[in-house]
Parts: C-alpha cells; sequence; structure tokens
C-alpha cells in the first residue's frame, strides 16, 4: 500500500536517511584494509537524485510514484529519525508569556490574556482549574461580574500550533468586597447616639477606600462650622489622627481631642464630633484626611 508522503516529503527523508547512514557505521562494508564502502549511503544519494530529477522532468509520469515508495524503503531504520527532524525544523513550539494572577472588587471585570509566539495558527483553550472552559478560545479570556465566591479559582490556557500543545502557568483570580466609607456633615449632633452603640445618621454620600490606607473625605459645605461623622468598616485599622486640609497643614493629634471623638460597635467604626463642637472646616477644599 502506498505511504501518505508526498515526493517532496520523500526526498527530504532521503537526503536526512543519507546523511545518518553516512555516519553510521553499521550501514557501511568494511574491506580487510580497515576501510569503510558506503554502499547505503551511495545508493540513497543516487536513487535519490534519478527521483528528484524524474519529479521535475515528468512530475506526471505512472512510475514516479512506485520510485518514491522505493526510495522511501531505502531509508529503512533511519526513517522514523528522519521524520522527527522534518517535524521539528517545520515549526517552533508555542511560547506563552502570561497570563498574569488579577484581582478585582465585587461585580469587576477580571481578563486574562496572553501573547504567544512561535509557529501560527494558534488554538487556544482556557482552563478553570484544571477543565476547559466552554467557548474559551481566544488569547484572552474575561471573567465578567466576578464574585466573591470565584475568588481563589485557577486559571491558565493551552495554546496548540502545528508543532504541540503547550500549557501556561496557573494564576489566582482574586475577588475582594467594594470597600466604603460614609460621611455626614450637618447642624445636627449624632456623638451621644454614637457613643451608645445607636447609628441613625442620615449620611449624605460614599466614598471607595482602600485597605490599610487613610480615609479622604470632601465635605460639601467647605469653610462651615458643622458637626461631621465618618462611618468605615471596623476591618481597617483605627483611624485616630486627622489632617485638615490635606496634604498640608498640622497633624490635630489623636482621637478622642478637642473636636472629634470615636467608637466602633456594629462592624463600623466611627470618628465623629464631639459632643457640642461642631467641627471646623477649611476653606481650602474642603477635605479631611482621617489616619
Amino acid at each position: 500500500m502506498p505511504s501518505q508522503f508526498t515526493i517532496n516529503q520523500i526526498l527530504q527523508f532521503q537526503e536526512i536517511s543519507q546523511y545518518l547512514a553516512s555516519n553510521d557505521k553499521s550501514s557501511m562494508m568494511q574491506l580487510q584494509s580497515g576501510s569503510y564502502i558506503g554502499n547505503l549511503p551511495q545508493l540513497l544519494y543516487m536513487e535519490g537524485t534519478l527521483l528528484q530529477n524524474m519529479n521535475s522532468l515528468n512530475p506526471a509520469s505512472s512510475t514516479l510514484r512506485g520510485m518514491a515508495e522505493y526510495v522511501l524503503s531505502l531509508c529503512g531504520k533511519y526513517l522514523a529519525q528522519a521524520q522527527n527532524i522534518v517535524a521539528n525544523l517545520a515549526g517552533v513550539r508555542p511560547v506563552i508569556v502570561g497570563p498574569t494572577s488579577q484581582s478585582v472588587s465585587v461585580g469587576g471585570n477580571a481578563t486574562f490574556s496572553v501573547s504567544v509566539t512561535g509557529t501560527v495558527p494558534y488554538f487556544f483553550q482556557w482552563l478553570l482549574n484544571g477543565s476547559p472552559i466552554l467557548g474559551a478560545t481566544s488569547s484572552s479570556y474575561t471573567v465578567a461580574n466576578a464574585q466573591l465566591s470565584q475568588t481563589g479559582n485557577l486559571y491558565s490556557v493551552q495554546v496548540t500550533n502545528p508543532v504541540t500543545t503547550v500549557t501556561s502557568n496557573q494564576v489566582t483570580l482574586t475577588v475582594t468586597a467594594n470597600l466604603q466609607a460614609f460621611y455626614y456633615q450637618g447642624n445636627v449632633d449624632y456623638s451621644a447616639l454614637l457613643l451608645s452603640g445607636v447609628d441613625t445618621v442620615p449620611y449624605l454620600g460614599s466614598v471607595n477606600i482602600t485597605t490599610g490606607q487613610p480615609i479622604t473625605i470632601t465635605y460639601p459645605n467647605i469653610g462651615a462650622d458643622e458637626y461631621t461623622v465618618l462611618k468605615y468598616p471596623a476591618t481597617e485599622p483605627t483611624k485616630t489622627s486627622y489632617l485638615n486640609p490635606p496634604p498640608s497643614g498640622p497633624d490635630q493629634g489623636s482621637i478622642p481631642s478637642i473636636a472629634l471623638e470615636g467608637n466602633t460597635f456594629g462592624g463600623w467604626s466611627y470618628v465623629f464630633s464631639r459632643g457640642g463642637n461642631p467641627f471646623g472646616l477649611n476653606s481650602v477644599n474642603g477635605q479631611v484626611r482621617y489616619s
């Protein structure tokens, strides 16, 4: 049964097998003088040259295929090695750069992506904890509307090209809760309620905060002499001083002090105007930085 190799492929195998045989003394005949006659390398060369000429002069010849199969048979034990060499020369395995771990807040989108070099075309398959993700077959993959339950998931991608399949390193998705602080400014003194563990404050707004960092509030009434309240997650480091205004100005010292007091209850921490002492905001930008 004829092989499925093309004439050009067989000629490639012939050339490589000829080289391999010429460096393999077992394929040669040793004379009494100790020298060698390269029977197989010479035969491969002659028959290969004949096949190449036939293919060039008359590629439609009815005897061409039979001649090619004969040359292929001469490759013998060197054929498998020749095939591997041709395959390696035909392309470069995929080299993957990326992906990198991603961290997003709840409800955000996290996109993992890679760049690839090597022989094209490339075929992608993203994996979640080692298992294929249906339809995830491009160079990037987006986790939409990420939830806390997905934190710790491991993502990687398999890239296949004509040479082989390569799998990237695994990276991690981290989903964090949205951290916010709430603020109030007005004429009502809520200090007694907050000190007793009751929060009925009608907060005016909120700001996103970063874990472990100072919280800066821009109060709406610049320069006003009013009561203020800051409410932030109790998991955050306790705010014990304030700067008014940032980024310049003296640190006003520890809380409680002349102007502010603090308390923690119900999973929240509070900084608020001391009872009967409205807080005088600066007239530069209305900001107070709590740290």
